[in-house]
């Protein structure tokens, strides 16, 4: 944690000044830089670290995303694919694609509100996506507490 970089930061820091400058009696405070170390890591109960599970998480959505995009280009016929990389594959595509999945008329309200028009362009989206082996998923991102101090 921050708080435990701080307190190792000072212990070096006074380390130094007292190797130093020859001032040994200072070397009474650093057992008490040690306790504070070990309450702060020592605790009952873990913190709560996301970055590794982030990381984790965003490589396996990576490779997921790569495995989709390799298996549409291996949809494609031989003459096509063989010249296209997956980086400019996704240049490529990438723009027309998003502007198929997210048509200008359809309004984001209820099923039940909607015209028949709008039902039947939902179909044909929906329809599209399923061609094309794409979800949906509504995620909601919520705001990480900071730890006070």
């Amino acid at each position: 944690q921050v708080k435990c970089l701080d307190v190792l930061g000072v212990s070096d820091y006074l380390t130094q000044y007292v190797y130093r400058t020859q001032h040994m009696s200072l070397q009474a405070y650093q057992p008490p830089i040690a306790i504070t170390i070990s309450r702060i890591v020592a605790q009952v109960e873990k913190p709560n670290i996301e970055w590794p599970k982030a990381l984790q998480r965003c490589r396996t959505m990576l490779l997921v995303k790569k495995d989709t995009l390799k298996t549409w280009q291996n949809r494609m016929s031989p003459l096509i694919s063989r010249h296209l990389s997956v980086e400019s594959f996704v240049g490529d595509i990438a723009s027309p694609f998003l502007h198929i999945l997210s048509p200008l008329n359809l309004r984001p309200v209820a099923l039940n509100l909607m015209s028949e028009r709008e039902k039947n362009e939902l179909v044909q989206l929906v329809d599209t996506m399923v061609a094309y082996s794409v979800t949906y998923r509504n995620t909601k991102f919520e705001p990480q507490e900071r730890a006070n101090g």
